[in-house]
């Protein structure tokens, strides 16, 4: 079900996210998985149109620096640090607010749900249990550190017309 053109959506959606809410630097990958420390991931799971899930994983490293720069804060600010799984989540909740609607139209409303931390098992699990064909992913470079971008698609609402 998920057509190429969402894996598109979702890098630029991301990227443009990550530079005007995070402040970030953003990049392609070039290769080579650079995580920026310990793992964390976030899901929000979305209603609607269609439902589903979209999950974030980074390094601690990028989640603190991205605390940092959406307080307005040096790095080393201990409130960056206490921050940073809140704002992957935040950040995750931003780009899903913003994928949704370019893939089902302006109109299509939807609920999703507040995020939720994941473990790397857990992230893990939750990409190798769905299909193939209801799985999106996009990787991006953000900070000089990568971060992984998931979107599952599970089928359309049968309540909508």
């Amino acid at each position: 079900m998920n057509p190429p053109i969402y894996q598109q959506i979702l890098f630029d959606t991301a990227r443009r996210i990550l530079q005007e809410a995070a402040f970030a630097f953003i990049d392609q990958p070039a290769g080579g998985y650079k995580p920026g420390g310990a793992f964390m991931a976030c899901s929000v799971a979305f209603n609607g149109p269609f439902h589903g899930a979209m999950a974030l994983a980074a390094g601690e490293s990028l989640a603190a620096t991205l605390a940092a720069n959406m307080l307005g804060v040096d790095e080393s600010d201990p409130d960056a640090d206490q921050k940073k799984m809140d704002a992957l989540g935040e950040i995750l909740n931003m780009i899903c607010g913003n994928v949704l609607p370019e893939i089902a139209g302006a109109r299509a409303e939807f609920a999703i749900t507040a995020p939720e931390p994941l473990t790397e098992t857990q992230f893990e699990n939750m990409l190798s249990r769905v299909s193939q064909r209801k799985l999106t992913t996009a990787d991006i470079v953000v900070e000089g550190c990568d971060a992984h971008l998931a979107l599952i698609v599970e089928q359309e609402d049968p309540a909508t017309p």
